[in-house]
């Protein structure tokens, strides 16, 4: 394998994502590489949001304002993260992006390019399969670097 200079760590605010990024911290310490957070807002979810809004007061939800409110609160989820495991909040780099969490992360690999994904097993929800969550499992098929699964 080739040497690792950045890595790409994939948090969802699952049980898993403090040994996740706790492992991506450590790993990067031995081996001088970058770290990357990425974090994706799945558009299911925001649809979903506004269907409850728009059924229960309409023409009160605010994209914008949901948006806002949310990266805010992941900002902040990812910073206690980072300060737990260790990790210097100045030297790790945060990405949040919208859309298909598996088609995000494989966009930012080769956006960012990365050298290693590290990533959780399962995520938020555990019932795309027995063995390796849906994202995950597309990950391992797609990813064009190799992807470490924290168990």
């Amino acid at each position: 394998m080739e040497k690792i200079n950045r890595i790409l760590v994939a948090l969802d605010f699952s049980p898993y994502s403090k040994q996740v990024l706790g492992s991506a911290i450590e790993t990067a310490k031995k081996t001088g590489a970058e770290v990357l957070i990425v974090n994706v807002i799945n558009r299911r979810d925001i649809d979903t949001v506004k269907k409850i809004f728009e059924k229960e007061q309409p023409g009160t939800f605010s994209i914008q304002k949901y948006m806002s409110d949310d990266l805010g609160r992941r900002s902040r989820l990812i910073q206690e993260l980072i300060v737990e495991c260790g990790g210097n909040k100045d030297q790790i780099k945060t990405l949040f992006m919208e859309g298909v969490p598996f088609e995000q992360i494989l966009k930012a690999v080769i956006d960012e390019k990365a050298d290693l994904v590290i990533m959780g097993k399962k995520g938020k929800t555990n019932l795309a399969s027995v063995l390796f969550g849906g994202c995950a499992e597309k990950l391992f098929r797609h990813s064009p670097v190799p992807v470490f699964s924290i168990r």
